[in-house]
């Protein structure tokens, strides 16, 4: 699948009608041996009854939008301009510098400021509590 082409033609196609509403739907299946089975076991199948989604219009709805947004996107992705702006966002990725966990600015302030921030300080304090964190400075 070299081409985006492939991708939006091994797409499941579009549904619609009855269809939709039947692949959509979630129903438990019903077994009529569960009337004889003994108590704990009916109300352990109760629970199947929280397994149920019946379709609205608003799920329909929101099928085909996100259905046509895909196909919207994945045509875009395909043309020229797209795959240049690919090509322009991973050289400049490629050209960037890694400055680890701690930013390049955060890390001249604290090269500036002998490792200790002064927030809040005045600098009177911020010197002797850096005096008393680092005595050796």
């Amino acid at each position: 699948m070299g081409d985006l082409s492939d991708v939006i033609r091994i797409l499941p196609p579009m549904k619609s009608g009855n269809e939709l509403l039947s692949a959509l739907e979630v129903l438990p299946e019903y077994d009529a041996a569960i009337c004889d089975a003994d108590a704990p076991v009916r109300l352990m199948a109760l629970s199947d009854l929280y397994r149920v989604y019946v379709p609205n219009q608003m799920s329909l709805e929101i099928y085909s939008k996100l259905y046509l947004a895909l196909m919207r996107s994945l045509q875009k992705k395909g043309t020229k301009l797209a795959v240049q702006q690919q090509n322009q966002n991973f050289k400049a990725i490629m050209q960037q510098e890694y400055s680890g966990i701690m930013g390049r600015q955060q890390r001249r302030a604290r090269v500036q400021d002998g490792g200790c921030r002064q927030r809040r300080y005045s600098k009177l304090e911020a010197s002797l509590t850096c005096a008393r964190t680092n005595p050796h400075s």
